[in-house]
């Protein structure tokens, strides 16, 4: 297996000499501002450029990763889920939910046994695909190695979430000169412009130690054409301090063989915690995705919740097996630094929105020839947990939808007339139907409608 995370020997000449660091008082986060030449960089990054470019790559073994530190750095804290948002519609096409399925979670108990599948991303113009995107690092204007990265929500809508090795070397080195992110890149192709990064941002763990559980980065990206990155491709939520042991949608650009690194791909996959139980220990997910993945995010449910960081060689037990950080306390702290939403427009307290809501055909008759069923619509402005019943005049449920965690988007369900226990027509009369949406942060709204059976 080829692994993911990297320090590539004698990168350190090649890394900026100008680097400003700063140290954040508390939370240990490091930080550079950059000064790209845009000019130099653009004309560089040709596609046969980008193609040339190695992806960052190192022999790791199991003992040279060290992996057994313990917990003590990084913490733990409150859980945070920052939602993801697609600036152009928010939704796409209406889901239809009676027939969604959640997605499961669960661990695996064998090192060398963590089923996973892996498909080809080929549709790089539609949310939320083309929040990914392949990250070149550049010296001289020059792209010399490749990573991943995923657009993530934050309050100034300018923040690609990557790994730490993909823009410090680690252990007492240096930032990388420049960078420069392609969303939605496929084969050259640019679909969404080329961004470059103004600062970035690791741990201090990274920094001086090389410590892989504390593998994660932020790039401040540039505005392009007056636009934030987010505004033009939208974003993925992010979330801090939560379970590890999940469902994972792992995406990134492998650009070792026996992938060429112009094509994005996903590994989904369980996970669990191969090398303890502790807060920082990292996750292991299924995937045989290799070097130039590293960074790509870790989505569960529309959130990114750790990056792929390395891959063990030389040890059958660790064969289509790739690690990730959690992201806890100093992962925060660095999503904060860069003006995440935790601490930027302070706490969450606007309701969700139900809007456009209907129900036709109304009247409905369950025992017609024709209009047999009735189809209940709405729309929701965020991720939030949304349960929707129907109940008779005496307040009774005669038929629900079970509360389940949905984004932000255009949803419906047909209700033919029927007591969801009974199976039998009801009565004939009016019914309320009820849409409750409470978002992440705990704020609830709810709306409700009204029709009619004939019988």
């Amino acid at each position: 297996m080829f692994v993911l995370a990297a320090l590539v020997p004698g990168v350190a000449s090649q890394a900026s000499s100008l680097d400003t660091i700063t140290t954040q008082n508390q939370g240990g986060v490091v930080s550079t501002e950059l000064d790209p030449d845009r000019n130099a960089i653009r004309a560089a990054l040709t596609p046969k450029a980008m193609r040339a470019a190695e992806p960052l790559d190192m022999k790791l073994s199991l003992s040279e990763a060290d992996l057994t530190a313990g917990d003590s750095a990084g913490g733990s804290g409150p859980m945070v889920s920052v939602s993801p948002t697609d600036p152009e519609t928010l939704d796409g096409p209406a889901v239809n939910l009676n027939t969604l399925q959640r997605d499961g979670s669960g661990s695996k108990t064998s090192a060398n046994d963590i089923p996973f599948t892996r498909t080809e991303v080929t549709d790089m113009a539609s949310f939320p695909n083309r929040t990914h995107g392949k990250l070149f690092i550049l010296e001289g204007g020059v792209p010399f190695a490749v990573c991943s990265g995923t657009v993530v929500n934050s309050k100034l809508r300018n923040v690609v979430w990557t790994a730490g090795h993909c823009v410090h070397e680690g252990e007492g080195g240096s930032f990388f000169e420049d960078f420069a992110f392609v969303p939605g890149y496929r084969n050259g192709n640019e679909p969404h412009g080329v961004w470059f990064a103004e600062n970035a941002v690791t741990t201090n763990g990274w920094m001086s130690e090389g410590n892989f559980e504390l593998d994660v980065a932020a790039l401040v990206m540039e505005p392009l054409g007056g636009d934030e990155i987010l505004e033009a491709v939208g974003a993925r939520g992010i979330r801090f301090n939560q379970n590890p042991v999940q469902s994972y949608k792992a995406f990134g650009y492998p650009a070792a063989p026996p992938f060429d690194g112009e094509k994005m791909f996903r590994c989904n996959s369980g996970s669990e915690l191969l090398m303890g139980t502790g807060n920082l220990d990292p996750i292991a997910i299924g995937c045989d995705m290799t070097g130039g993945s590293s960074g790509g995010g870790w989505v569960v449910g529309g959130f990114v919740q750790s990056v792929v960081s390395f891959g063990i060689i030389n040890d059958p037990d660790f064969e289509d097996i790739i690690f990730g950080p959690q992201l806890r306390a100093t992962a925060l702290n660095v999503y904060e630094f860069v003006g995440g939403a935790p601490t930027g427009p302070g706490p969450d307290t606007t309701a969700p929105k139900i809007t456009k809501m209907s129900d036709a055909p109304d009247p409905f008759t369950p025992l017609g020839k024709k209009k047999r069923k009735t189809t209940i619509s709405f729309k929701i402005n965020e991720r939030a947990v949304v349960p929707s019943t129907i109940k008779g005049k005496s307040g009774k449920t005669v038929f629900k939808i079970p509360a389940a965690e949905r984004a932000a988007g255009s949803y419906f369900f047909k209700w033919n007339g029927r007591h969801f226990k009974t199976g039998k027509v009801v009565k004939a009369g009016t019914y309320t139907y009820t849409i409750k949406a409470t978002d992440l942060a705990g704020n609830s709204s709810k709306k409700s409608g009204k029709t009619t059976v004939k019988r």
